[in-house]
């Protein structure tokens, strides 16, 4: 998969503000210098930025007018399209992570159901947002990360390095390769504290990503449960049929 460009990085964040509601339809954009400074980027990227999102419909550019969104309704497309383990990195550390709260926990009822670990389980669990730099009022999802007690230096790791993904620190750590990410992706109201990390009333969508990160073991080296505002969220994937060919 090759990487992502930063034109591309610039288009979905600025997506992400009009699915939100932050620039609805009929709102005029800054300029085009004031939004390279905002997003810290050169004039040329946000050029080829605006002018992606004009290709999809959602904004249009107009001499003497300005550019104005049309639509936040495909939006969701230009956001967060996780098609394999790298694209799970690569959303990952597009984001500043922000440890809340972090402890050592015994899980138990629903919550050990949802981890699918055994009732009882002495896990460290840190409770962290991820914010957008562009605009850091508006965390883009929270995530509880459950570790093993063993992996306390790794929960330091990801303490000193706040763009790194916590299966990274824990490989690192451990000298291991996570080698499979099994994910479920369910449509959720969140959880009061969740809502209340992200800034969003309790009654919104959200999607909840539940990720366990294996490697050898039948042991996950990580688990982690994300909610994400259900307008900032998309899951893609293609499939293609194979080429039969003639038997006779």
């Amino acid at each position: 998969m090759r990487e992502t460009l930063l034109w591309e990085k610039v288009a979905k964040r600025i997506a992400g503000r009009i699915a939100s509601g932050k620039w609805g339809v009929g709102t005029v954009l800054p300029g085009e210098i004031e939004l390279a400074k905002e997003f810290d980027v050169s004039r040329d990227t946000m050029r080829r930025a605006l002018n992606e999102l004009v290709k999809s419909g959602l904004i249009e550019r107009r001499k003497h007018a300005g550019t104005r969104v049309l639509s936040h309704g495909n939006s969701v497309g230009f956001l967060h399209e996780i098609t394999s383990l790298r694209g799970i990195d690569e959303y990952g550390n597009q984001y500043e992570r922000y440890v809340l709260k972090s402890g050592l926990v015994s899980v138990v009822g629903e919550e050990a159901d949802l981890l699918g670990v055994p009732a009882g389980s002495m896990m460290l669990k840190l409770e962290n947002v991820r914010v957008d730099h562009a605009d850091r009022d508006q965390p883009v999802v929270a995530t509880n990360v459950y570790l093993w007690p063993q992996d306390q230096e790794a929960v330091e790791r990801m303490r000193r390095r706040p763009g790194e993904l916590a299966v990274s620190c824990v490989e690192k750590v451990r000298g291991v390769q996570c080698s499979e990410v099994r994910q479920t992706i369910t449509a959720v109201r969140p959880p009061e504290e969740v809502a209340e990390r992200l800034r969003i009333s309790a009654d919104e969508p959200a999607l909840r990503v539940v990720r366990h990160y294996m490697a050898d073991s039948a042991t996950p080296l990580v688990i982690s449960v994300s909610h994400h505002p259900g307008g900032l969220y998309s899951f893609r994937f293609n499939v293609k049929r194979a080429t039969m060919k003639s038997q006779f």
